[in-house]
């Protein structure tokens, strides 16, 4: 066979079956990505796209062979208390918790209830939830700032939700481009807090992951001291400075619970490459970056020079919100 195509679904298979599909050809092996998929997984109301690059990982770490029983609950306990699960618990309870929070302030905006019901109902609206997180944790007026982001937001549009996604991140980045903004405190470094939860049990059970979480990333930056990551050793010296070496190591636990949770394997970038089409994940990839190119004395300028340039250059456009089911990824 001369050349060979090969459909990756990520559903059941296994990086020895895909090895296979792309080998077969002579002079060319392609393997067409679809990134649709039926069912979502526990992976929280952040709405994070399917990639073909994703779907790739997932199949390159689903490996075939049988595994022992230690192995197994092993993997598992790892799973269960990584930061990607965790993350994904607390934008679940968030999102539901701050419903009723969300339906009054869009009332309020102006949108009639049918117009806030059809959000509600939107894919996208767990989306703008965490945009409307991510306004509020960087002490922008949300309320006040409401009338305008969804005046005029139906016109020409099937997904209400999806516009204002769109109008509230780009206001929040517009907001922190121009200085107009506080540093966001972010769970972990990582997730907009949920604020105006009232009910006791709810408080607790985000109380609760927010320290999973916290301990979470310090055992992954405990860990890549012990092994002696690369990585780390990009972030620059440990300064001898007691509140130099503080805020190092905050830097450190923030870029450490970044790469659990969104599964970041490379040994040399602290933060990998980075990705597009996941606004969410873009906004945090900046914000870390520019952190660690704060930093005092970095020992590698050219690792760390995407954080100074994100500081210099103005800011990317928003990505698309086009969607392309199946594309080509890899050949041979």
């Amino acid at each position: 066979m001369d050349r060979a195509h090969a459909i990756v679904t990520g559903a059941g298979l296994t990086r020895e079956v895909l090895y296979v599909m792309l080998t077969r050809g002579r002079d060319a092996n392609t393997a067409y990505v679809c990134t649709d998929r039926a069912a979502e997984p526990l992976a929280g109301f952040a709405n994070d796209p399917l990639t073909a690059q994703t779907v790739l990982e997932s199949v390159l770490g689903h490996v075939g062979a049988a595994s022992s029983a230690h192995e197994v609950r092993d993997a598992e306990t790892e799973t269960a208390t990584s930061i990607r699960t965790l993350a994904a618990e607390y934008e679940t309870i968030a999102h539901h918790a701050q419903t009723s929070h969300w339906h009054h302030l869009l009332a309020d905006a102006g949108l009639t209830t049918e117009q806030v019901q059809a959000v509600e109902d939107s894919p996208a609206y767990g989306a703008l939830s965490v945009a409307l997180r991510r306004a509020e944790a960087h002490g922008l007026p949300v309320p006040a700032a409401l009338p305008r982001l969804t005046d005029r937001a139906d016109v020409h549009t099937d997904d209400l939700a999806a516009v204002l996604h769109r109008r509230v991140d780009a206001w929040t980045a517009a907001a922190v481009t121009a200085g107009r903004t506080r540093p966001a405190d972010l769970v972990g470094g990582l997730i907009p807090p949920a604020r105006n939860v009232h009910d006791p049990d709810t408080v607790d059970a985000l109380t609760r992951r927010v320290a999973l979480i916290e301990q979470r990333a310090d055992v992954v930056l405990d860990r890549a001291r012990t092994a002696g990551a690369p990585w780390l050793t990009r972030l620059g010296p440990q300064p001898d400075n007691p509140e130099q070496l503080a805020e190092w190591t905050a830097v450190a636990r923030r870029v450490a619970a970044y790469r659990d949770r969104y599964e970041v394997t490379d040994p040399m970038r602290p933060l990998g490459h980075r990705t597009a089409g996941d606004v969410q994940r873009d906004r945090t990839y900046a914000i870390i970056a520019g952190a660690i190119g704060a930093l005092p004395d970095p020992s590698d300028e050219v690792l760390l020079a995407p954080a100074a340039v994100q500081r210099r250059r103005p800011p990317e456009p928003l990505p698309s919100m086009s969607h392309q089911p199946c594309h080509p990824s890899m050949g041979r």
